[in-house]
């Protein structure tokens, strides 16, 4: 008999289940069966993506397509995470928390709100722990290892969000058995109510708390005089340990490391002040644990008993309330915005910026909003160039939000034109000074910049005079800044560290244009480069001697309306940012189709035959236009509504006249560099024109010396006609661009003649025979605008 029929007669002889081809009719039928689609939708009911459920056992995502060609698209990347029937359970105060969707709906039958995460055990994130705030939370764990842990992870997870979080284990489950399981084996609604009712003081809460019959941990109170450690010796007096401070929080980083106490002491001016302290420092002899907090100005008794005992005091402690500890400035986790002394986000969630203590930061605030709104934002109506400096500072918080990268805008010209007083203004938004607001320089190293950069993260960097540093050093900077991320480092131990990675709007300031820089730094200027930083003419007159200013508001003098305005934004700033951080934070996911929207409207103004780098361009005009009147929308600016986008425009199109119109910038300077390789080098080019030798014999080409020919020209009627050699075109005057398309663009515009569909023609090099050459036309050097 044939193999197949053969191992299927052996198979049935010792009881040996068929091979996967041997399946039945019906059963293949069943292979890869959709048996359940379960949907995920934000608070409001709106669909953020698909679960979808096959038989045999397998799951896959999706969600909804961008245009009708597209309905579904089968990957979740960049999609909010969000729990399983998320407006279910915010309405709830009990919410169950189970392995599977098909568990919630079993519970659901039984009238209970129920949730999970997609992708099964192991999966839960902060992000699904947000929504249960303050809610009463029962986990119903799957009976295996991994139902277990992931009992355990949810349960953590909830650890100063929810009001109380219990495992329960349902009784009597089979191997990997769940709630449905239980379910189909005689449980009932009231079994599950009389079993929570049962457990209810003897199931596992997760808790840090250190029991309260432990032996080993030492004791103490704190009072108004301080803190004392309590004497196991009744005998004998408590010892005062130190002055009075509170710990108001366990704090840790999102990875679960790096755990710690959040300290409020006050210093010796009197002044309160707040210090993470790690527990790791605290461990072993713990000399350096406390140098924190002594170093801010905390005065504990000298003695080596009283420094012992609180260290255990800080080391031992539990508070109920837990924060969330990070390193970088900007959003975090999609949810929070971080600022380094207060957070925006989700109730039930806080987070600290570790090192704020430690950090000289400009993220400051002096006055309120309508002191702003009367020093600077009023001087900005009518004045392009303000209104848009202001506009990019809301712009920044966007970026994560939408997807966009990191965009930079220098306002380029003479001095004393008003060029700092628009980063000022802008700056005024975020923070500052009374001496240098929120301006930062050029000046300083690269490794500086990363972590100045990192500081700004999700914010706006202000960079006056660019003239201050290198046009080597600029140019990296430029660079690093255009591309989110610094370079990679090595600990001590020579292993990778990684990068520093960043998202900003940079403003910057100077004399000199970017090419002019990246040439003097001995860099080819490209058109990636050029949209990493944008250039404004800072001249917005025109030459009428008001500089950075189209209206002067009852001011004398441009200089008048200046030192108002940077005298404004030095006694008024940093309350603009706030109630629009706050805003964010609440309707994140509303705000980024309004800003997508109002961005791709800009970008349609342009024309259809513009190059690439406009599109990109125009993007991040329209980015910085949606952040103005969103800003304005909210009665921040006190703008009328379009002031910002008509601002966005009058720059945006001071973009294009200073980069030379909407073509490609890289062909525009390739096609420069040919002209002016053909102005400068005539000698290169051997002259096939007819001539005479003292104007009697025929000059002979055969006999001229040529040195280091670059190819042939020839006098017309029309003018010269130059004809490059193909390697000289391509490898010397266009080295780093691609000529093939600077070729095309020189024949649409007849300035190249071509031999059929070639891009070369032929030619005859006296000496060389017949040779590919770019045939350029006198109309190339007759009509350089065109």
């Amino acid at each position: 008999m044939d193999l197949k029929t053969a191992r299927k007669n052996v198979s049935d002889v010792i009881g040996r289940p068929r091979a996967h081809n041997d399946r039945s009719a019906s059963q293949q039928r069943d292979a890869g069966r959709l048996v359940a689609t379960y949907d995920y939708t934000d608070e409001s009911g709106k669909l953020l993506f698909q679960v979808l459920r096959y038989q045999p056992k397998r799951f896959t995502q999706r969600k909804p397509g961008e245009d009708a060609g597209n309905k579904w698209v089968y990957t979740v990347k960049g999609i909010r995470q969000v729990p399983y029937r998320l407006p279910a359970l915010l309405k709830a105060e009990t919410v169950f928390v189970v392995e599977g969707e098909k568990d919630v709906h079993t519970l659901e039958e039984w009238e209970f709100t129920a949730t999970c995460n997609a992708c099964g055990a192991r999966k839960w994130t902060r992000a699904h722990s947000i929504p249960l705030a303050g809610k009463d939370v029962v986990i119903l764990p799957d009976n295996d290892d991994e139902g277990r842990e992931h009992a355990r992870i949810v349960a953590e997870s909830l650890t100063g969000i929810a009001k109380r979080c219990r495992v329960v284990d349902l009784p009597n489950l089979p191997p990997k058995g769940d709630v449905t399981d239980w379910k189909t084996n005689g449980g009932t609604k009231e079994k599950l109510i009389e079993l929570l009712a049962d457990q209810a003081e003897s199931s596992e809460e997760f808790s840090d708390s250190v029991p309260e019959d432990s032996e080993d941990i030492p004791r103490f109170r704190n009072n108004d005089r301080g803190v004392w450690f309590i004497n196991p010796d009744s005998a004998k007096k408590d010892k005062l340990i130190c002055p009075p401070f509170n710990i108001l929080a366990m704090t840790r980083q999102r990875s679960g490391r790096n755990y710690g106490k959040l300290v409020r002491f006050w210093n010796r001016e009197g002044k309160q002040r707040d210090c993470i302290v790690n527990d790791a420092s605290l461990a072993g002899d713990g000399k350096e644990g406390l140098l924190p907090l002594i170093d801010m100005g905390f005065r504990p008794h000298r003695d080596r008993v009283s420094l012992d005992r609180l260290r255990d005091y800080i080391y031992y402690a539990r508070p109920e309330k837990t924060a969330i500890c990070v390193s970088k400035l900007g959003w975090e986790n999609g949810t929070t915005f971080v600022l380094p002394e207060q957070s925006f986000g989700p109730a039930g969630e806080e987070i600290l910026f570790e090192g704020a203590d430690q950090l000289d930061h400009k993220y400051k605030a002096s006055g309120d909003l309508v002191m702003w709104q009367q020093l600077v934002s009023r001087f900005c109506r009518g004045n392009s160039r303000l209104m848009f400096a202001v506009s990019a500072a809301f712009a920044p918080p966007l970026l994560d939000i939408i997807g966009a990268d990191t965009a930079g805008f220098h306002f380029c010209g003479p001095s004393s034109i008003g060029k700092s007083t628009a980063l000022l203004a802008g700056g005024s938004v975020w923070g500052g000074s009374s001496k240098n607001g929120f301006l930062e320089t050029w000046n300083g190293t690269a490794g500086g910049f990363e972590a100045r950069a990192n500081l700004h993260n999700d914010a706006l960097l202000c960079l006056d005079e660019i003239g201050e540093v290198s046009d080597k050093l600029a140019s990296e900077i430029i660079y690093a800044l255009g591309n989110g991320r610094g370079k990679m480092r090595m600990n001590e131990r020579l292993q990778s560290v990684g990068n520093t990675q960043f998202k900003l709007i940079f403003l910057s300031t100077g004399e000199r244009t970017l090419q002019e820089i990246l040439q003097s730094a001995g860099k080819q200027s490209k058109g990636g480069q050029e949209v990493r930083m944008l250039q404004i003419d800072a001249d917005a007159g025109a030459g009428k001697g008001m500089g950075m200013f189209e209206t002067l508001h009852g001011f004398a003098k441009p200089g008048q309306l200046a030192d108002a305005v940077i005298d404004g934004a030095k006694k008024a700033y940093g309350a603009p940012i706030i109630p629009f951080l706050k805003m964010l934070a609440r309707e994140r996911d509303q705000v980024a189709s309004r800003v997508q929207s109002r961005r791709s409207s800009f970008g349609d103004k342009v024309p259809k035959d513009a190059s690439g780098e406009v599109g990109r361009g125009a993007k991040a005009f329209g980015l910085v236009a949606a952040a103005g009147e969103l800003a304005t929308e909210l009665g921040i600016t006190g703008w009328k509504p379009g002031d910002a986008t008509g601002a966005a425009q009058v720059c945006f199109q001071s973009w294009i006249e200073s980069r030379g119109g909407t073509g490609s910038h890289d062909t525009r300077i390739c096609l420069e560099k040919i002209r002016t390789f053909l102005l400068t080098n005539p000698r290169r080019f051997q002259n096939m024109t007819p001539a005479r030798r003292g104007g009697v014999e025929p000059l002979d080409p055969e006999d001229e010396a040529i040195i280091d020919r670059a190819g042939l020209k020839s006098y017309h009627e029309d003018g010269w006609h130059h004809f490059v050699l193909k390697p000289v075109f391509i490898d010397e005057i266009c080295r780093g661009y691609d000529y093939r398309t600077v070729a095309k663009t020189m024949i649409e515009a007849g300035c190249l003649e071509r031999t059929g569909a070639n891009l070369t023609d032929r030619k005859r090099i006296p000496g060389a025979g017949n040779s590919h050459v770019f045939h350029v036309t006198p109309k190339f050097l007759d009509a350089p605008d065109e």
